[in-house]
Order: structure tokens, then sequence, then C-alpha cells
């Protein structure tokens, strides 16, 4: 009988073992602000995300350790990348879900943010009822983005509306929409998270204060346009 040559088989076995490696999973904080939290959206997102496949969550009685309104609501804003980044490192998360009051006060702002880089890779306000069906949402948006950046976030984009440069201005209008064209464009690509403005310049603020990074965050770059 012809053997089989061992090159075969240890290309065979490393194979295997890769394919056997499970991905390590995502470790998510929930965290809300009390007024959120009391209306029980924060609890069912936490149950919808605890059958999520590749999502580990935080332990609870880590998160009450840190679960400040104050904090959080500094947490959510576009300059907050340092905040986001220091709740992320105490609580050993790869993400944090953030829920506090919306600013109209009509509902609850969902923010869901990057704990490496700080940025912010999804929000949105839903209502404040704590509904299954709006919890399976954001347990789905939260899988999303995960999935999204699934190699960890890899280029961080500022895109400045596009600048008019007609004599009679009468296209100025157009600038935002070609902006928002581009934002989308680049969104598409894996690993790329498009930010607003003061928040990409919020990161590389930060990062020019701790300019011995040792995560390897990568730069922010600012994309600017005229026609």
């Amino acid at each position: 009988m012809q053997g089989v040559p061992v090159r075969g088989v240890a290309i065979g076995l490393a194979l295997a073992a890769a394919a056997g490696r499970a991905e390590p999973p995502t470790r998510v904080a929930v965290l809300a602000a009390p007024k959120a939290k009391a209306a029980g959206l924060s609890d069912l997102l936490t149950v919808a995300l605890s059958t999520a496949p590749g999502v580990e969550l935080v332990e609870r009685e880590a998160i009450r350790k840190v679960a400040d309104e104050r904090a959080l609501t500094r947490a959510l804003g576009a300059a907050a990348v340092a905040d986001r980044r220091q709740l992320g490192g105490i609580l050993q998360a790869d993400a944090l879900v953030l829920l506090t009051d919306a600013a109209d006060g009509g509902g609850v702002r969902v923010v869901v943010s990057d704990c490496r880089t700080g940025a912010r890779l999804g929000a949105v306000t839903v209502s404040a009822k704590a509904d299954p069906a709006t919890a399976a949402a954001l347990a789905a948006q939260v899988t999303d983005v995960r999935d999204r950046y699934r190699g960890g976030v890899t280029a961080v984009v500022g895109v400045t509306p596009f600048v008019c440069r007609n004599l009679t201005h009468e296209f100025d209008h157009l600038g935002a929409a070609f902006a928002d064209a581009a934002a989308a464009a680049l969104s598409a690509r894996p690993g790329v998270a498009v930010l607003e403005v003061e928040e990409a310049r919020a990161l590389l603020a930060e990062q020019e204060l701790t300019a011995a990074d040792p995560a390897g965050r990568p730069v922010p770059a600012m994309v600017e346009g005229e026609y």
C-alpha cells in the first residue's frame, strides 16, 4: 500500500488544528444610567446578548462598581475618547454598550464603543419602553458591529463636508451629500471606522498626548474634498 507523504500529513494536521481553534469571544459590558436602567431595557438587552454567539458579557458586579451616571453621560460624547478607553480598561472589555437618556428626553441613547481605540462604532436612539423586540434589535446591532470589526479597528477616518468652488454658490448644498457618500463608501470597507469629525480629532489629540502608545492604535485620518 502506498504511504501518505509526511509533508501532506503535517499540512493536514495544521489545517485541522487551525479549524479547531475557536475565535475568542468579544467581551461586552452593558452600562446603563439609572433612568435607562429603571425602564428595564438594559436588562432585556443583557438577556438578548447572553445568547448571542461569540459574545461574553462582563459580570454585573464589576459593572455596578463603575456605573456612575455622570461618568456614563460623559462617555457618550464625541470627545470622550479617554473616558471610554478607561472604562474598557477597568472592565477588561472589548466593547461598551452605553445606555442613557436621549438629549431631548424622548427615549434612550444607545452607543456601541470600541475599547481599544475609544471610537464610537454605532449609535441609535430608541424608545425607553422595555420592549423585547427593541432589545433584540439592539443585540443584533451589537453583533453586527462585532462582525464588521472582527479583525479590530484597522483605520479611523473623519470626513469633513466638501467645499464648493463654484463662484455662484448654487451647489454649496451638495457638500454634505458628497461627504456622506464618501463616508458610506469608506464604511463598507472591513475594519474602517468612519467617525464624526470632532471625534476623529479628539482621537488624534489623545494619541498625541500619549505618543508611545503600546496599544498600537490606528492614527486617525481626515478626508477633505472640493468640487
